[in-house]
């Protein structure tokens, strides 16, 4: 879904201002958007009615998505080990930091989700 929204976005930044393509697209975005808003309101919602308590933890991104520092490799002076966090989940980690949307959602039977 968001390949669909990102390839939205370059086909609306190509468009004409107040043309009806521009429009469509423009609709087409929006429902992008309710599609992920009504995913997290299901999920929130599901999460609040399945469990008692919810406890939301803090972490620490910023300490998450730095880099390992270079070890020196002991057999070849001078060169270092490979990194093997090549698949970069620190992307994730900042994602999952920047979005915020179950923030301070009322939900089914007078629980609630404090993000």
């Amino acid at each position: 879904m968001a390949a669909r929204y990102l390839a939205l976005q370059q086909r609306m930044a190509r468009q004409h201002k107040k043309s009806r393509k521009r429009e469509r697209t423009r609709r087409a975005m929006a429902e992008v958007t309710r599609r992920r808003q009504d995913w997290a309101e299901k999920i929130s919602t599901r999460l609040v009615v399945a469990n008692d308590v919810i406890v939301l933890e803090k972490l620490s991104t910023k300490g998450m998505v730095r880099q390992p520092e270079a070890k020196p490799d002991p057999d070849q002076p001078g060169a270092y080990l490979p990194n093997r966090a090549r698949n970069h989940p620190e992307r994730g980690v900042s994602r999952a930091a920047e979005s915020r949307s179950l923030q301070g959602r009322e939900d089914v039977n007078n629980r609630s989700w404090y993000g």
